[in-house]
């Protein structure tokens, strides 16, 4: 997509709903790394997710720093959070959902 077509888009999105997560860099009509932007995007999409480790929030909070030169690029982002699911043991990645049914294997 053309990056005149995408600001036509997130316009049009600002008119429909006034909650559209845009960030000022792109708003500010200056030049941008638009894949800084689609890492930012993606971590801002997961802003309610929690994920019960520390580590990988810290890496989603760094994939949404304000300052692009902060921010991680996609490699840095898949790197970490590769680095942090290979060093855990597989049963420390098995927890509990929340909210969820919970099914009785006594009853028929």
């Amino acid at each position: 997509m053309c990056v005149w077509a995408f600001h036509l888009v997130v316009l049009f999105l600002h008119l429909i709903d006034t909650t559209v997560n845009c960030h000022p860099e792109v708003e500010s009509g200056r030049p941008y790394d638009p894949f800084k932007l689609d890492v930012w995007q993606l971590a801002s999409s997961l802003h309610e997710f929690k994920s019960k480790i520390p580590a990988i929030d810290e890496t989603l909070a760094a994939m949404t720093d304000d300052y692009p030169v902060c921010r991680l690029d996609a490699r840095q982002a898949l790197d970490r959070l590769g680095h942090i699911v290979a060093s855990m043991l597989p049963e420390s990645l098995l927890f509990q959902p929340e909210g969820a049914f919970k099914f009785d294997s006594n009853t028929n």
